[in-house]
């Protein structure tokens, strides 16, 4: 299996990317991930510049955005030599996640209600997550599985 993807690089980070091009979640930190399993099967991303790179492995990572939301990104591809992590705009409206992009922001919410922004870095969005926050547990009336939402925009 062949996932297209438009970055690869050595430098990394804990932020997250929204990319309306990327056909599946990609995280490059194996320690982001709450649940993961390996890839027996040699899947490969294939990246912008026709270069494949491989996927070890995959899983669920959560999402704290500074709203104080959690969004649970599932099926989240592990891939150490991609730069950026990077949340697929495709799979959230999967999701029901609706994706407004205006002016220099991108803004995220679910059955009308307010979930995370992002901002213009880059060339691309970055997103407004609390890195603080990945994966360590909280109060669970901020959770958005991409089905749930407690306050508004």
């Amino acid at each position: 299996m062949i996932q297209e993807l438009h970055m690869a690089g050595v430098m990394t980070s804990a932020d997250w990317w929204y990319d309306s091009g990327a056909t599946a979640h990609i995280c490059n930190k194996r320690a982001m991930f709450k649940d993961y399993t390996e890839s027996t099967e040699g899947h490969e991303v294939l990246l912008g510049d026709h270069r494949t790179i491989k996927v070890l492995g995959s899983g669920t990572v959560e999402l704290f955005f500074t709203s104080g939301k959690k969004v649970v990104l599932t099926n989240v591809l592990h891939v150490p030599d991609v730069r950026k992590n990077l949340v697929s705009g495709f799979m959230l409206c999967k999701k029901g996640i609706k994706v407004v992009i205006e002016s220099d922001r991108v803004i995220l919410t679910k059955a009308g209600m307010f979930v995370g922004k992002g901002y213009v870095s880059d060339g691309m969005f970055k997103l407004s997550i609390d890195n603080g926050n990945i994966n360590n547990k909280v109060d669970g009336s901020a959770y958005i599985d991409a089905m749930q939402s407690k306050s508004r925009f």
